[in-house]
């Protein structure tokens, strides 16, 4: 999401879980497929205008604070 101003009501979900990975065939061996891919949340946004009490998958690093984490919505100062 990209924009000067955004707000995330609580009650509000986020989400951008990744993938499951694939499963054994039943009709080949060398098991199954990978674990999946992570999810990412991108939040370009100016932290003053921004309101975030929603629920997020991954989860925030640190609110609408400009924050890049691992594991972890990545949040930018909008417009980057």
């Amino acid at each position: 999401m990209s924009a000067p101003n955004i707000t995330v009501a609580s009650g509000a979900v986020i989400s951008a879980v990744g993938g499951a990975g694939g499963l054994q065939s039943l009709y080949a061996t060398g098991g199954a497929g990978g674990v999946g891919g992570a999810g990412r949340i991108r939040l370009s946004v100016t932290p003053s205008t921004c309101t975030l009490s929603g629920k997020f998958d991954p989860p925030l690093a640190s609110g609408c604070s400009p924050a890049s984490k691992s594991g972890a919505a990545y949040v930018a100062n909008y417009p980057n």
